[in-house]
Formats: C-alpha cells, sequence, structure tokens
C-alpha cells in the first residue's frame, strides 16, 4: 500500500476537496451524468462513512482489548502463567479513557458502529499483531510505561493496521474510497491518541471543524464546478500557449477548473486555494502536474483581480 504522511485530521478542508475531486471526476466521465442533487446526496454520504470508518478503527482497538482480557482470563482459569499479554491493551491509558467515554458509545449507536456476530476477522487481526515484530519486541521489553504504551499504539496504527491486509479487505469491501477512507480513519484515530496523549482527556474528534461553514464550501464547489465547467476552457487554452484541451490530463483539467471556482466563488483565501490544489495535484496527477497547475493559477490569478473576477485579497 501506498505511504503516507499523517498530517490531515477528520473532514477539513483537504479531505472535501480531494473527496469532491473524486466524484466530480466520476460525474464528468458519465454520458448522460447524473444530477447534481444525486452527487451532492452520494457525496455527503460518503464524509459520512469516512467518519464512521473512523469510529469504527476507534472500536477495533477497543475490540483487540477485549480480545486480550478474555485471553488472560482462559489462561487464569486453566492455571497457565500468562508471561506475554500482560497490559498491551488491557491497561493502555488510551483504551481506558476510551471504554468510559460516553460520547464514544452514543456515537457508535448513532452511526451503527459494530462488528455484528462475524468478529473471525478481528480475532484474526490479533493473532497476526502477536506474531508481529511490533507486539513482539514491546512485550520482550517488559517496559509497559506510559511513553512505551503510546509509541506502541502509534507504530500499531501507522505500521500494522494500515498494511493490514484483513483490514483493507473490509474497507474494500465497504467503500468505493478504500484506500482514502482507510488512511484517513487511521491518521484521525493516530490523532485523537495524541490529543490524549498531550491532554489527558478523551474527546471524540467532531466530523467536520466547522460544520455549517464546512458544508457550505463543499455545496459552492461542487455547484459551480458543474455549472460553470466549461468557462474556464478559453484561459487554460490561453495560459496553457494554446494547447489542444485534449492534450491535457482530465485530472490536470478538473484539478484547475476547482481551484478556479474556489477563488472566484468561494471566501478561502487565495494562496489557500492555490496551495492546496498543487498538494491534490501531487498525489492525483501525473509527477510534473503541479509545475504546469501552478503555472496557469498564477496567470489566471493575475487576470481574474485585474478584471475584477476574484474581489477578494491576492
Amino acid at each position: 500500500m501506498q505511504s503516507f504522511q499523517f498530517n490531515v485530521i477528520m473532514i477539513y478542508r483537504r479531505a472535501i476537496r480531494m473527496r469532491a475531486f473524486q466524484f466530480l471526476f466520476s460525474y464528468f466521465k458519465q454520458t448522460p451524468p447524473p444530477s447534481l442533487e444525486l452527487l451532492k446526496k452520494h457525496f455527503f454520504q460518503s464524509l459520512d462513512k469516512s467518519y464512521y470508518f473512523y469510529l469504527l478503527i476507534l472500536s477495533l482497538l477497543d475490540e483487540l482489548r477485549t480480545i486480550e482480557i478474555n485471553e488472560n482470563e482462559k489462561q487464569k482459569s486453566k492455571f497457565i502463567k500468562n508471561e506475554e499479554s500482560s497490559s498491551v491493551f488491557s491497561n493502555h491509558p488510551f483504551l481506558l479513557a476510551l471504554i468510559k467515554n460516553k460520547s464514544f458509545h452514543q456515537k457508535l449507536n448513532e452511526y451503527k458502529v459494530n462488528f455484528g456476530n462475524d468478529k473471525d476477522w478481528v480475532q484474526s487481526i490479533y493473532k497476526a499483531l502477536k506474531k508481529n515484530d511490533i507486539y513482539t519486541d514491546y512485550i520482550t521489553r517488559k517496559d509497559f510505561s506510559e511513553e512505551n504504551a503510546f509509541d506502541f499504539s502509534e507504530q500499531l496504527l501507522l505500521e500494522f493496521l494500515y498494511n493490514n491486509e484483513l483490514l483493507e479487505h473490509f474497507f474494500e469491501d465497504e467503500s468505493q474510497f478504500a484506500q482514502n477512507d482507510l488512511f484517513f480513519a487511521i491518521n484521525a484515530t493516530k490523532r485523537t491518541i495524541n490529543e490524549f496523549k498531550k491532554n489527558k482527556v478523551f474527546t471524540i474528534s467532531p466530523k467536520y471543524k466547522d460544520e455549517i461553514s464546512d458544508k457550505k464550501f463543499a455545496n459552492e464547489l461542487l455547484d459551480y464546478t458543474v455549472q460553470n465547467y466549461h468557462d474556464f476552457d478559453a484561459y487554460i487554452t490561453k495560459y496553457s500557449e494554446n494547447w489542444d484541451l485534449e492534450r491535457i490530463h482530465f485530472s490536470d483539467l478538473l484539478l484547475l477548473k476547482m481551484c478556479m471556482v474556489e477563488l472566484i466563488y468561494t471566501s478561502v483565501p487565495i494562496k489557500t486555494s492555490v496551495d492546496e490544489y498543487i498538494e491534490i495535484s501531487k498525489e492525483y496527477s501525473s509527477p510534473q502536474s503541479y509545475i504546469f497547475i501552478n503555472g496557469i493559477l498564477m496567470t489566471f490569478t493575475k487576470e481574474a483581480i485585474e478584471k475584477g473576477l476574484i474581489k477578494k485579497s491576492p
């Protein structure tokens, strides 16, 4: 699986832009395209699903804790001395706070997060983890200090769960954006754990940073990109030294037009919009696309400000 730097939290603006790009890419490739209302309905359902996966990963950690406790109890009942599973999950400070948090359990009920009766794959993840170097190294050190516990949980998320085939298959069965949703869920969980480590207070991250403004932003981005898609063709052709639009990668065209929409129709600062689409292009376009996109956007921004199309400060 592709490696990412984990530096984005919850359904904030970049996540909205990336998911909007994915939906718009599919939308414009369909003949005829679906209605705009249907597009937006599925888009917001997809964001809900992303948040569901965040809660699912938190719940998975709790399931691992439960499995460990049950395993320890079975060993005690058989008078088997347990030398290895002392407190990897059962005494982890974050997980102890997690199970006591009412908001966590309310969110699980609200989003119907559960593993049902089929928990074999969770058990399989636990068994695989116990054979993994991340687990065995932690056990071997026999130092279950708080600092080591948090180091272990970070390795568990980024090195074991993010590359776990069973978890990948589960996400693939549940989401058309499996890789993005898994990245998002792991990242959001890591951030939640780090916040707890820093502040000693457990808080479930909200779905949006600011639900009203973020939903308004998403609606504007989708609405104006669909409604004004071809309005930017002449600009792009002129700034790309009269290249035929068909010679430009569709992903580059779409990212350019989404950014132009954002520059004209939203209140997002100019530099923020340009920087964001350049970064997104590094993931979704060819290796050198960001240079092309940056050049077009710089030229467009200058002319659009001069013509009064962009009415916010640079």
